[in-house]
């Protein structure tokens, strides 16, 4: 006979599936409730040209401003146009629970690749090991810098650890899904379209698949699987501006790779950012290594994160393994999912280093680095110790490498109520914006100022150090002779800090003193009184640090 259970006890039935999925949505949403209460990044790049980017685009502002964030003005605003306008539209914390709550399928998607990395290379992976991998991969300093942050760069990271665990295949046998190596790539596509430097992962996507098929039927049919559906994910999202680039400077990349695409806007002898790029082939090989105690090799801040050594040395580890049984048949060939797995780390590394060698533009690197520690473990020690003893040497491994995790003290802002804003300036009432031209300094940021001011044409002068020569043709082409040119009111904003507390203590007193936005101004034939600038209130101030807005007026 049947038994029927009681109502109340039926209800308390839960099915695992039903469980896991709880919990998920119980983590993304707790995720994102922690991104609202966090204070907000204020940082370089938000201040400088995330903010203004988001704007200048939803109000469709690229023919009216010439460069307000100088280079960075011309970076594809496909994100910050939808963050933008959820700022518009939303009070600032709950944009900031909205980008939290993307940002936290981060751990799942480690989680899911785990597993079936685990179940590929016929090892035994249970679910807690799985998620201690993925929360100990989530937990990399690259992942706290853009914690509660408008910046992209983790979309990147994630797009590329989700098509890794969508290309293997779901069962652990050799059947390859072709259409979720299609909806992969065009995922990774996709974020190359979003933002350049995410090109780093299609190559190393590239590399995953192409070891991952067992013959060279299988792998033409992926590659032209992932090319096609790559080169949609990168129409998509970069497609429009790449055209608006090209229809005004014939280049996709403006400013970018001048070489490939000369025209009188182009910079001259300059291409990319390549101010953290090692200098010989020793530097590069023992840059993961370095860089893993030293921070300031590959970001601008200090930061300490054994992660990234870990990731490297794994994958070289495994890859001289299977060179060595590759060339002499000794021992048992690397199952074909670890072997992909580390190709695709090494042609990350490497496509990293020789482009930009910059932390936050290799983000999935760190990700990935206790689970291909825990897969060359596995694969590699001879005697795998009995459960209760593994996992007491994990506890402490992961202890250590949680305890000596050491991320960048970035500038954040604390949230003041509920209902602030995201961003706010306020403009001196007294002054005339109509037909206004405003020159914003850009040595410091101070682009995001330029939200304040929809009915004034904006530019920038004093370029950054390393950046001025991208848009040097441009400013004298386009931006002298505006300025020359222009008989309406004129104003200069730049940002005055007062002090700066450093990593390690020092405490920097006036390090930008007025004078040289002055000299800036001064090539013009421009001037200011200092008893004539405003300061510009906005919740991104702090006490040590303002903005000011200044008329000008001609020699």
């Amino acid at each position: 006979m049947s038994q029927t259970l009681p109502l109340s006890a039926a209800r308390l039935t839960v099915r695992p599936a039903q469980l896991a999925s709880m919990g998920w949505v119980t983590w993304t949403l707790g995720f994102g409730l922690l991104s609202a209460l966090w204070p907000r990044d204020a940082g370089f790049d938000v201040l400088h040209y995330h903010l203004q980017n988001g704007w200048s685009a939803y109000h469709g502002r690229l023919h009216r401003d010439l460069a307000p964030s100088e280079m960075h003005s011309f970076l594809n605003p496909a994100y910050q146009m939808v963050v933008w306008a959820l700022i518009e539209h939303l009070p600032g914390r709950a944009v900031a629970f909205l980008l939290g709550c993307a940002q936290s399928l981060t751990l799942p998607a480690l989680y899911l690749l785990a597993r079936r990395l685990g179940a590929a290379c016929k090892l035994e992976m249970g679910w807690k090991t799985a998620l201690l991998l993925a929360c100990l991969g989530m937990a990399a300093a690259p992942s706290f810098a853009v914690f509660a942050s408008i910046r992209n760069d983790d979309l990147g990271a994630l797009a590329f650890i989700a098509a890794l665990a969508l290309a293997l295949p779901p069962r652990g046998d050799d059947t390859i899904k072709l259409s979720q190596v299609a909806l992969a790539a065009a995922l990774v596509g996709a974020m190359a379209g979003m933002k350049l430097t995410n090109t780093l992962y299609v190559a190393g996507f590239a590399g995953f698949v192409l070891v991952l098929a067992r013959d060279w039927q299988m792998r033409l049919r992926l590659c032209a699987v992932s090319a096609g559906a790559g080169l949609a994910g990168l129409l998509t999202l970069g497609g429009p501006w790449m055209w608006a680039m090209w229809s005004e400077f014939a280049n996709p990349v403006f400013p970018n790779f001048a070489g490939a695409f000369p025209g009188p806007d182009a910079p001259v002898d300059v291409a990319r950012d390549t101010r953290y790029l090692p200098g010989n082939v020793f530097q590069a090989l023992s840059l993961p290594i370095r860089a893993s105690f030293n921070g300031f090799l590959i970001n601008e801040f200090a930061t300490v994160d054994l992660r990234l050594a870990l990731v490297y040395l794994s994958a070289l580890v495994l890859g001289g393994v299977a060179v060595r049984q590759h060339l002499t048949s000794k021992g048992t060939p690397l199952p074909r999912a670890a072997l992909a797995l580390t190709i695709a780390t090494l042609v990350t590394f490497a496509i990293w280093m020789g482009l930009f060698s910059i932390m936050r533009y290799a983000m999935g690197l760190w990700l990935l680095a206790p689970l291909l520690a825990w897969i060359a473990a596995r694969l590699l020690v001879p005697k795998w110790p009995e459960p209760r003893q593994a996992w007491r040497y994990g506890a402490i491994c992961s202890a250590a490498l949680l305890v000596s995790t050491q991320p960048e003290s970035n500038r954040r802002i604390a949230w003041q109520s509920w209902d602030e804003p995201y961003l706010s300036v306020t403009r001196p009432a007294d002054l005339t914006y109509d037909d206004a031209l405003i020159l914003i300094a850009s040595s410091l940021p101070a682009g995001f100022t330029a939200t304040a001011f929809p009915e004034a044409r904006l530019t920038h002068v004093h370029a950054q150090d390393w950046s001025a020569p991208f848009l040097a043709p441009y400013r004298a082409r386009r931006v002298d002779p505006v300025i020359a040119g222009h008989d309406g009111p004129l104003y200069l904003i730049h940002c005055l800090p007062k002090r700066i507390e450093l990593a390690d203590g020092r405490v920097l007193e006036n390090v930008y003193p007025p004078e040289l936005p002055l000299k800036a101004i001064a090539e013009h034939g421009l001037h200011l009184t200092e008893a004539g600038c405003r300061e510009l209130p906005t919740n991104m101030s702090q006490p040590e640090t303002i903005w000011q807005i200044c008329p000008l007026s001609r020699e």
